[in-house]
């Protein structure tokens, strides 16, 4: 069982979904994690992005999965967990999205006692 909250789920289209705003922010903390800058990766970098996104590795094995994302976040772009829930899909496999319509990039909203619940009796 898995359960992600205003998740990137590939990291090979997350910069070019990204907003504007956001987008320095994201190509920072992605040269950070993968120690150096990935626009344009070369075929290692993005091997190690493919390798790193939850959506590459979708398959008749994969866990329950719930997802809950705010559809105003900004930071992680609504298409991500969008990603994961179409490869899901295509497995025959069933993911449970939750979209928060007023919730940014992992608000309050997250942790109110409805989610609380639904999590808890998912797990």
């Amino acid at each position: 069982m898995a359960i992600g909250a205003a998740a990137p789920t590939n990291l090979l289209t997350l910069l070019e979904q990204t907003t504007r705003g956001h987008y320095d922010h994201q190509r920072e903390a992605l040269a950070t994690l993968f120690g150096r800058d990935v626009v344009d990766p070369d075929a290692e970098l993005a091997e190690q992005l493919r390798l790193a996104s939850p959506v590459t590795h979708v398959g008749k094995l994969s866990p329950p999965v719930i997802l809950i994302h705010g559809l105003q976040d900004l930071q992680v772009p609504a298409s991500q967990p969008l990603e994961l829930q179409q490869a899901y899909a295509q497995a025959g496999l069933l993911l449970e999205a939750h979209w928060l319509p007023e919730a940014d990039h992992f608000s309050g909203e997250f942790f109110s006692p409805q989610y609380s619940r639904m999590i808890h009796e998912f797990l």
